[in-house]
């Protein structure tokens, strides 16, 4: 009976340390898995900021009024769609219209007067072209006569020097002689008479060219007048069509309307006040705005982030990915602006739309839990430290 007893408490002995080992083995199991997992698992860090916006690629463009004046017609409203160079407001420009009138009535006076000069222009220059004619015509008739009679005179006198000769050896033609005489000198007056003819007509026509000659020049000089009239005027009218198309308030490029200034037909405009917002089509991006000690060397291009909208929860409509694409360097009033690329391929129940609010989420990086852990207990230990040794200088000073 002993020795059975014995057996049986070897055989508790036994069963007692097989589960000992067992639960031993699963012990360590568990701490290998957690130990693997506290130095392998990585586990996502997120740099987050509430103050974000949907915006288009391509900026909004702020359509101010170039000049002051009184609103007369309004074109568009809250939404419409405008294409570059679409009229969308027109300031009172009823002045300039007025004067514009009257310039351009003095410019078709002025072209009509210079008009009728180059019409008397061509006439004087006709009639010097057909004097000119003439003239010559007249000069060489009475050059042609001038120069028959200077032949006719040469012949009466070679037959007056040869009667002469005659006479000499016979009295009887002294008669003769005298008659001879008298008509070649007779003929040697009507050559001084041509050519004092031609020199007449010469001169009677030299005298007509040069009258019409000034009065050609005078033309000139008066159409010359009126051309640098017409110019100022011309400069004029191009300065008030200027001003009236200054007036006429056009969209700088295509898109829509996303905001009007507070305005209505008869309200007064001033100089550079802003009366639209242009909104381009196109794609979207993110702009959040992070406290520095947040993005300075944490975050970077590349980076992978989440936008979660405040008008759609994130548990219904999900979120909208989106990589970081610039980073500013200086903050701005207190923030750094960070400018995030919208995941265009990824779709989404959400209506992108330029100025819709949310908050951004960029992972910065991967740690292990167990740096996790040292980090939380550093910060930890960083304040208590610090307020030890505060104590100790309070206490020897």
């Amino acid at each position: 009976m002993p020795v059975k007893f014995e057996r049986t408490l070897r055989s508790l002995e036994a069963d007692r340390f097989r589960g000992t080992a067992v639960w031993l083995l699963l012990g360590t199991a568990v701490l290998a898995g957690w130990m693997w997992w506290m130095t392998s698992a990585r586990i996502p860090l997120f740099e987050s900021s509430g103050a974000a916006r949907i915006e288009v690629e391509t900026a909004a463009y702020s359509i101010e009024s170039p000049v002051a004046g009184t609103l007369v017609e309004q074109s568009v409203e809250l939404g419409s769609v405008v294409q570059a160079g679409d009229r969308m407001f027109q300031l009172d420009c009823r002045p300039q219209r007025d004067a514009l009138s009257v310039e351009e009535s003095l410019q078709r006076g002025t072209t009509q007067e210079i008009a009728v000069l180059d019409q008397q222009i061509v006439a004087e220059q006709q009639t010097l072209a057909s004097l000119e004619q003439v003239s010559q015509s007249a000069v060489g008739e009475a050059e042609a006569t001038a120069s028959a009679a200077e032949t006719m005179a040469a012949l009466r006198r070679r037959e007056a020097d040869n009667l002469i000769k005659l006479s000499e050896q016979d009295l009887e033609r002294k008669t003769d002689v005298d008659r001879a005489e008298a008509r070649a000198r007779e003929q040697e007056l009507q050559v001084v008479a041509a050519r004092s003819a031609v020199d007449r007509i010469a001169a009677d026509y030299r005298t007509q060219t040069l009258r019409i000659a000034a009065r050609v020049e005078s033309l000139k000089r008066e159409r010359q007048r009126l051309e640098s009239s017409r110019q100022t005027t011309q400069a004029r009218i191009r300065q008030l069509e200027s001003e009236i198309e200054t007036r006429q308030i056009r969209a700088a490029i295509a898109g829509r309307i996303g905001s009007l200034g507070d305005l209505r037909v008869g309200s007064y405009v001033d100089e550079g006040e802003r009366v639209a917002v242009v909104v381009p089509e196109g794609g979207y991006r993110a702009i959040a705005e992070f406290p520095p000690q947040a993005a300075v060397g944490r975050i970077r291009p590349g980076q992978p982030a989440r936008v979660r909208l405040h008008g759609f929860p994130w548990g219904q409509h999900g979120t909208v990915r989106a990589t970081v694409d610039r980073v500013a360097g200086e903050p701005q009033r207190g923030h750094i602006r960070i400018e995030l690329q919208v995941d265009a391929g990824v779709s989404t129940t959400i209506p992108l739309q330029h100025g819709l609010p949310g908050s951004v989420e960029v992972e910065v990086e991967r740690v292990t839990p167990m740096q996790l852990v040292l980090r939380t207990v550093g910060k930890w230990i960083q304040p208590t430290a610090a307020a030890s040794v505060r104590g100790i200088s309070s206490a020897h000073p």
